[in-house]
């Protein structure tokens, strides 16, 4: 369990913490395990809190958890993280200020190399839904060069999640994956837009569909 994590203390560090009618939520509580690797050595297990934007560290041997981590964010106003947020049947990558991307991934993986381990994660992103609990809102984003806008964007809500700082919007995952030192959680790599362009590049025509409507952009 979580009954060690304060949950002012992970949110300080940039862990995603849900709040009830204003308040913050127990970390024992809140938290929700969604995917485990093991190390190769099978001391460890690292588990993705996807909704809390983190990842737990649980010591096999010592059945206890460790450490729970923030993954940090997605700065959008860069323009290796540009991204489509237009329903417009093209592609055209832009870049956005005030906007971070939030990983949350769903499945990760574990991998060592030169006597390091490494975890791999899709960074997919959710909503938190329980009932009529919605941590989602919908804003209006103008791209950097001031010529485009971008409606109906889903973002966190900050009345039901915490955030670092409330003068920006957070977007659901980071249309990417991304590769952490697994000990200090260290962000290594990071595939930037590589995803979208080079989707839109080979696959056109499925260019951000969904899966239950596969016309072009559906989901941008």
């Amino acid at each position: 369990g979580f009954e060690a994590f304060d949950s002012a203390a992970l949110a300080a560090e940039g862990v995603l913490i849900g709040k009830v009618n204003g308040e913050m939520n127990e970390a024992e509580v809140d938290l929700e395990p969604e995917y485990i690797a093991v190390s190769e050595d099978d001391t460890k297990a690292y588990v993705s809190l996807q909704e809390a934007n983190a990842i737990a560290t649980i010591d096999l041997e010592a059945k206890m958890v460790t450490s729970v981590k923030s993954m940090g964010f997605k700065d959008l106003s860069k323009e290796g993280n540009a991204i489509d947020l237009l329903e417009d049947d093209k592609y055209e990558a832009t870049t956005y200020q005030n906007a971070l991307g939030v990983y949350m991934p769903d499945a990760i993986s574990v991998f060592e190399a030169n006597g390091t381990t490494y975890i791999i994660t899709a960074n997919e992103g959710d909503a938190r839904e329980w009932g009529d609990y919605l941590n989602e809102a919908e804003v209006t984003l103008t791209a950097t060069d001031g010529t485009t806008e971008a409606v109906e964007v889903r973002v966190l809500d900050k009345n039901y999640t915490t955030v670092p700082d409330e003068s920006k919007e957070y977007l659901y995952g980071a249309r990417s994956f991304a590769i952490y030192n697994a000990d200090t959680m260290e962000l290594v790599y990071e595939s930037g837009n590589d995803f979208e362009e080079k989707t839109a590049g080979y696959l056109p025509t499925w260019f951000n569909c969904s899966n239950d409507d596969i016309s072009i952009d559906d989901r941008s």
